[in-house]
């Protein structure tokens, strides 16, 4: 928790309920990032996302935004928020204030259920934004809450200040509160007491004022404080200190030292003094640079005249990187992943260098390693980023060809198939690795419209130009969309011949042996089912520990089909869920298609089938289902999959998952015997119970309706009855008598009362939406002046109520029962007439 900061809390999250945008203003340094990140962390309603704006420029602020929060595109990140409550941070907007406040509005346009919290120094200036003033902490009390924060953190590096509690409160008043001046001061205390710190800020502050008289006292103090912690090093760390500016995003120890040669030796101090944050993962240390921080360096930088010499460093350093990486690429190590996700930013940096500098060949060694972001994010945005290559050196020759395929593969992924395409063709007329890239793009496609032998032509092109290249791993990864494509084409023993040609050779390119592992025993499952479970099971921690989520999650899903072939419906519902949110995470697109098939055909042995339907109709979303002859087989062995009806509303990846963990994979038979059905308004309360099951669930008309429909099975009762009007007969009458008026009237007056008085949001929002149906009836149905307008638009106007708030209310219920929300799905019909017709008679307490 915070310290002193329980207030702000509170208003934060208020907002959140209230505004679709937030922002916290405030000077840098004062803990806005922190407090951002704790209300974020308090968040109840559902994701959240935090984008790092710092190391991003004005430019496709939108698709960086969108990769580094792990989506393909900006698109696809939109969408996530129609689907689902999303919250999204984006911290730091004010050096990129007008393409933030942009980003920001189009994701609140986005959906009611999306939120924005910003941090920025100042305001993004939009209409439904609400601006919270972020203060310094209080240096009133004794401790004060700024008090409280300096012993703090000087505690945590064990160290004693609190000898002299006056001195204390003195130096946290000279420093205004702010917290990130008084973690610098804490973090002087193991060499000095508090009353020398004051004497010395003192000093500190009078230079600074004399030097600097502009901008707010808390600002300047903020200054003061890194000056002062600044003016303690040495000649050596000041130099690398200001050095380490140029780095956007975390680095490493050789990282460092490739900008600075001294500033391997110094890190640690840096890290001592709070001017650098140290954050280890999987054996590596890495520092990042908080952005005040970092402006303040990149200041003395450019007073020491040495920026252009260390991003000439930092340029070299990139392309050393993606050198590095293009090498593990090209034996596919394990580690891949891992240092491909930590270092892009580098690369992506590098880039946009290269671009300014007019240096294609760096730029073009950059992007040669990106072919493998097809399966760790950033698509969208680091084929923006390729496309600006392009368009600056459009000339084709096996260097850019090499770009043009990586380009191809990205958009691919991104969902742009027409420039894909373009982009593929182009590489595939090339030679070198971009011409193996271009044409296994075209083989993916033509393999996704069931054309398998222009998939094998376009995958045995890509084959030889990765050998004529050197390229082997590539040859290697080419050759098992070889074997995978023979088997969708029915030829399954040449498959199996040839994905166990590619594990046998693979032995030098561990990452690709390990998905050729998992080719051969998907393909398996037609024949051995056991032995492709033992394969995948053996391929789960190798994908953990090589972080290759597509690893895991095709494990899962293949384990996913041998347990409903197996009948074991609940690990199949586990392992469909785990792959679906595998796949996801790494955004691919034609896999979580797969893993929702598996999920889909796991409802319906459930025997849930409106959510298999709503399954599969997610899985449509991704762009046609196209089953090769053995997956078609293999489908049949676990059990038809449902027809789709046009129009079927997917549900959420997320509430796929949810449903496939809730239940226990054996739902009770719709009449359970000795076990009542129920739906019994208890007050503002609906007791609903079936299969001897049974949920609370806050009153809406929508329950109200199903109740009467259930009370009266077969008989079809008018949309508008259900409203509560009465239509006069004639097409030239009046669309509603008096006593429908009043009963509109009577209804609007109610649902008013209950918005008063709601206990939660949630309660309100519903009656608000049904008060904005009722609103648009009665104006429909009367005109100025209150006069009547003909009949027959009302019953339309209340049919579209009526069948929204009924298939709403079932939606609510199959959260919860899912067994009886695919019962009601299937037995009730809404229209103009709405009736309750089960296929079997079904006993009711309503």
């Amino acid at each position: 928790m915070l310290i002193g900061r329980q207030a702000e809390l509170a208003t934060i999250a208020a907002s959140l309920a209230a505004a679709r945008i937030v922002t916290l203003t405030g000077p840098g340094g004062v803990g806005k990032t922190a407090l951002a990140r704790e209300a974020a962390a308090a968040w109840p309603a559902g994701d959240v996302h935090v984008a790092e704006l710092a190391a991003f420029d004005q430019h496709d602020l939108d698709e960086r935004v969108a990769g580094a929060l792990g989506y393909t595109s900006f698109a696809e990140l939109l969408a996530a928020g129609e689907r689902r409550p999303l919250l999204v941070v984006l911290d730091n907007c004010e050096h990129v204030l007008d393409a933030a406040a942009d980003l920001a509005a189009r994701l609140a346009d986005a959906s009611a259920e999306l939120r924005i919290l910003a941090t920025s120094r100042e305001r993004l200036d939009l209409p439904e934004e609400r601006t919270i003033r972020v203060d310094p902490l209080s240096t009133d009390g004794s401790p004060s809450p700024a008090a409280s924060l300096f012993l703090e953190v000087a505690a945590r590096r064990g160290l004693e200040a609190a000898d002299d509690p006056g001195a204390v409160e003195e130096l946290c008043r000279r420093l205004d509160g702010l917290p990130l001046a008084l973690e610098l001061a804490a973090a002087r205390a193991a060499a000095m007491t508090a009353a020398e710190m004051v004497a010395h800020l003192d000093a500190r502050l009078d230079l600074l004022a004399r030097s600097r008289p502009r901008g707010p006292e808390r600002h300047r103090s903020l200054s003061a404080a890194v000056a002062w912690s600044y003016q303690q090093l040495d000649r050596t760390q000041r130099t690398a200190f200001t050095r380490l500016a140029v780095f956007p995003a975390p680095f490493t120890l050789e990282m460092a030292a490739a900008v600075d040669d001294q500033a391997a030796t110094v890190l640690p101090d840096l890290v001592e003094r709070s001017l650098l944050i140290h954050e280890p993962a999987r054996g590596t240390s890495w520092y990042r640079m908080l952005d005040t921080i970092r402006s303040f360096a990149a200041e003395r930088l450019d007073d020491a005249g040495a920026r252009g010499d260390a991003e000439a460093r930092y340029r070299d350093l990139a392309a050393d990187l993606a050198d590095r990486l293009a090498g593990l690429g090209a034996v596919a190590d394990f580690s891949l992943p891992h240092q491909l996700a930590r270092t892009y930013r580098h690369l992506h940096r590098g880039v946009e260098m290269a671009l300014d500098a007019g240096d294609r060949r760096s730029a073009v060694r950059l992007a040669a390693p990106m072919w493998w972001l097809e399966d760790l994010g950033h698509q969208s945005e680091a084929a923006d980023l390729l496309e600006r290559v392009l368009e600056r050196w459009p000339g084709l020759d096996p260097a850019a060809s090499a770009v043009h395929g990586v380009a191809a593969g990205l958009h691919r992924i991104a969902g742009r198939e027409p420039r894909s395409r373009a982009l593929a063709t182009i590489a595939a007329g090339g030679s070198g690795v971009g011409a193996a890239y271009g044409c296994r793009t075209l083989g993916l496609y033509a393999r996704a419209a069931g054309r398998w032998t222009d998939a094998l032509g376009h995958f045995g092109a890509g084959v030889a130009a990765a050998r004529a290249a050197g390229a082997d791993g590539a040859a290697y990864e080419i050759e098992m969309h070889v074997g995978l494509t023979h088997a969708r084409a029915g030829d399954l023993d040449r498959a199996i011949a040839t994905l166990e040609a590619v594990v046998a050779a693979a032995g030098r390119y561990p990452l690709v042996g390990a998905w050729a592992g998992h080719f051969l025993a998907y393909v398996l499952l037609a024949r051995d089912p056991a032995r492709a479970a033992a394969i995948v099971q053996d391929l789960i921690p190798v994908g953990q520990s090589a972080e290759d989520r597509w690893i895991v999650g095709s494990a899962h899903c293949l384990l996913g089909v041998v347990a409903l072939m197996g009948d074991d419906v609940a690990a199949a519902g586990e392992h469909a869920a785990a792959a679906i949110e595998a796949y996801h995470s790494v955004r691919n697109r034609s896999d979580i298609q797969l893993a929702l098939l598996v999920a889909s055909a796991a409802f319906v042995r459930r025997r849930e089938r409106a959510t298999a339907e709503s399954a599969l109709a997610a899985a449509q979303r991704y762009g046609p289902v196209t089953l090769g002859h053995f997956e078609a087989d293999v489908l049949d062995d676990v059990g038809p999959l449902p027809t789709v009806h046009p129009g079927h509303a997917p549900l959420p990846l997320d509430e796929i998952v949810r449903r496939l963990r809730a239940a226990d994979g054996a739902p009770a038979p719709p009449a359970a015997a000795g076990a009542p059905n129920r739906l019994l308004r208890r007050g503002d309360i609906w007791l609903v119970a079936f299969g001897g099951k049974e949920v609370h669930l806050r009153d809406t008309k929508g329950l109200a309706d199903l109740a009467r429909l259930v009370a009266e099975p077969g008989r079809e009762i008018a949309a508008l009855d259900l409203v509560g009007a009465v239509v006069t007969d004639g097409d030239a009458g009046p669309a509603s008598d008096a006593t429908a008026r009043r009963q509109y009237e009577h209804r609007i007056r109610e649902l008013q009362h209950e918005i008063d008085t709601a206990g939660d949001d949630a309660r309100a929002a519903r009656h608000r939406e049904e008060l904005d149906a009722l609103v648009d009836h009665l104006t429909a149905a009367y005109g100025m002046g209150g006069r009547d307008r003909p009949q027959g638009r009302p019953a339309e106007k209340a049919r579209t109520a009526v069948t929204w708030r009924i298939r709403a209310a079932i939606k609510r219920i199959a959260a919860d029962l899912p067994a009886l929300g695919d019962h009601l799905d299937r037995s009730v019909r809404t229209g103009r007439f709405c009736v309750y017709d089960p296929a079997e008679p079904v006993d009711w307490e309503v």
